[in-house]
């Protein structure tokens, strides 16, 4: 762990030794869940976050003590501490699987993916919590983690919602450190362009992503609907190849925030230094659609409680209401009939497990060109990575008090066993 250690961010912080505190009862669980795992991947969640802690503390949004119901009179000094205890595993999730075990000469990766986590979905998409809603404003703050990425010169940064407006100051702050692990991780452009078309299909992630969430956040069912209808039509316009079963509002949309597409391309770069825009093109097309979506549909069986409180949208809600069977019928004509679920037109509940069967065989087939593109030894990586996140979401609900004769978990089991294990060979 030298380089943690001997490590200076770009606003001066050196706080690694100060998180060396004992692991909480949910950190060494999700050790003994995913023993491959370093140890140390917790203090480098811990240094995460005293990295944002100490730039909580400068903005004035550090108040672990204040009431943490939610809402719109919640104080913005609530959020940042809400944050880093509510999600807080969330973080250690991430670190451990891009690193894929022994953090030796990985650190600066590992620190990255920290900070991404904290700063591209985390702060930004906490309009739950605090009420920060507006167009607008979601906007404004998905655009400052995406520059660090493209480049671009940011406009307006003026919150509607003014008392978050420290938010602002907070993550542009925060971009500075990112952007420095950012410089460490990637390097410079290399002659091929590949870290340069790396950075923009992340930032092309990033802007997708929020775009996505503004559209969650959106209140009013008939304005949500027609931004629905907006986003597919532009992806079709603009030429993108849309898979069937996607090729509907209410699907399509979900299918673009792709966050673990975006730790599979630092993944790749921090592993091979030389590669190709053909490669990262390669990765684009593997992590888009179809990985993305199913991380949104099992975070939604997860929060089914929490969609229902503050009003918003849940897939796997809609889904036991019978809504998408359209869907499941075309992605059965596209990833073959199992017999099992025969009548799943009258059975809603029948339907759903259906659906999460015929959603494991859409991966496997991305997976397959994977391999069949980057060969075993590369795909690797990125296999284990997909894996380890539907396996966090699977614990997160046991954490919850799910067990396995419940229908959420049912429907997590039918999923994983469809994708089984790491497949070594197109």
């Amino acid at each position: 762990m030298t380089a943690i250690r001997d490590s200076q961010t770009s606003v001066g912080f050196n706080l690694f030794e100060q998180s060396l505190t004992k692991p909480t009862a949910k950190e060494k669980g999700l050790l003994l869940v995913f023993p491959e795992w370093d140890k140390d991947i917790i203090y480098v969640a811990r240094y995460v976050d005293e990295i944002i802690i100490s730039l909580a503390k400068k903005h004035n949004l550090w108040n672990p003590e204040g009431e943490t119901t939610g809402g719109q009179d919640i104080d913005p000094d609530q959020l940042i501490p809400h944050i880093l205890k509510v999600k807080g595993p969330n973080v250690v999730g991430v670190i451990g699987g891009i690193i894929q075990g022994n953090l030796a000469g990985r650190e600066e990766v590992a620190i990255l993916a920290g900070l991404l986590t904290r700063f591209v979905w985390d702060v930004p998409d906490a309009g739950d919590f605090v009420n920060i809603r507006r167009q607008a404003d979601t906007k404004i703050l998905f655009s400052i983690p995406k520059s660090v990425f493209t480049g671009e010169q940011l406009g307006n940064q003026n919150l509607t919602e003014s008392k978050y407006q420290p938010l602002v100051g907070f993550l542009n702050d925060l971009k500075l450190v990112t952007r420095a692990y950012v410089d460490k991780v990637f390097g410079t452009v290399t002659e091929n362009g590949g870290i340069e078309s790396a950075k923009t299909l992340i930032g092309r992630m990033i802007g997708e992503y929020g775009d996505s969430v503004e559209i969650m956040h959106v209140q009013n069912p008939n304005i949500r609907d027609y931004l629905k209808q907006l986003y597919l039509d532009k992806a079709i316009r603009e030429g993108r190849e849309v898979l069937p079963w996607l090729r509907n509002p209410e699907l399509w949309y979900l299918s673009q925030v792709n966050t673990l597409g975006i730790l599979g391309v630092v993944n790749e770069v921090s592993c091979t230094p030389g590669i190709s825009i053909d490669e990262i093109k390669v990765l684009g097309e593997f992590y888009d659609q179809v990985s993305s979506f199913v991380l949104v549909v099992l975070d939604d069986i997860n929060d089914v409680e929490e969609d229902a409180f503050y009003g918003d949208p849940n897939f796997f809600h809609d889904l036991l209401s019978g809504k998408h069977l359209e869907q499941v019928t075309i992605m059965e004509q596209m990833y073959g009939n199992i017999y099992e679920y025969q009548g799943y037109q009258e059975n809603n509940e029948l339907a759903a497990k259906y659906f999460f069967a015929l959603l494991g065989r859409a991966y496997l087939e991305k997976e397959r060109s994977l391999l069949a593109s980057l060969g075993k030894e590369r795909a690797y990586k990125h296999q284990k990575m997909f894996r380890d996140m539907v396996k966090f979401y699977t614990l997160q609900l046991m954490m919850k008090g799910k067990t396995d004769d419940s229908f959420e978990l049912e429907c997590m089991n039918i999923f994983t066993f469809e994708v089984g294990d790491i497949v070594i060979s197109p």
